[in-house]
């Protein structure tokens, strides 16, 4: 067995008087040389970083109408079980159903973005903002008229995060763009 010797402590080291200091020396050089990171929240955001899940919204097609055909593969894909769906008879020739009601409750989805894959014809995405502060818990359920409202992007269009492409964009470029790009091509 080894034995360890320490040295005896100093005075001034036994009242931590001097690593008192030097703490406080280097509290004080962090306060006025690094820079502040905080954010004045309700006045200031960041931006969100590529990929982050936020509120859930519904696309519009070209003509603004919505791009869901209550095909119940979101609903079904969820893991939280927080979507209800109601389909209904469409008014348009090229669609079989439409959804009567959509619900999402935001309280009970953990927003992992399943159901934006899911879908087949790309009708929900989840956007950029975070959730919206509710008084109650009626409020978080979202109906079908508070998620198309909430659509950030123009009708036919699609909403953009710098840097973010999306997901049909990564599936035409096929996997030898993705190879080449992971070797540094």
């Amino acid at each position: 067995m080894r034995t360890v010797n320490f040295e005896p402590l100093t005075r001034a080291e036994r009242m931590y008087l001097p690593e008192i200091l030097r703490g406080l020396g280097t509290t004080l050089r962090h306060l006025f040389t690094k820079p502040n990171f905080a954010v004045q929240y309700p006045e200031e955001k960041r931006p969100p970083v590529p990929g982050f899940h936020g509120e859930h919204y519904l696309k519009k097609d070209a003509e603004g109408r919505p791009k869901c055909v209550a095909c119940f593969l979101c609903s079904t894909i969820c893991p939280a079980r927080c979507i209800h769906i109601e389909a209904g008879p469409s008014p348009y020739p090229d669609r079989d159903k439409v959804p009567v009601k959509f619900e999402i409750h935001m309280l009970v989805c953990i927003y992992c973005g399943l159901c934006e894959e899911a879908c087949p014809c790309d009708a929900i995405a989840l956007s950029p903002r975070h959730f919206t502060v509710v008084d109650n818990r009626q409020d978080a359920i979202r109906g079908l008229d508070r998620l198309l409202a909430d659509c950030p992007e123009p009708p036919g269009g699609t909403f953009r995060i710098p840097g973010h492409r999306t997901r049909n964009e990564l599936m035409n470029e096929g996997p030898t763009a993705d190879l080449a790009r992971r070797a540094g091509a």
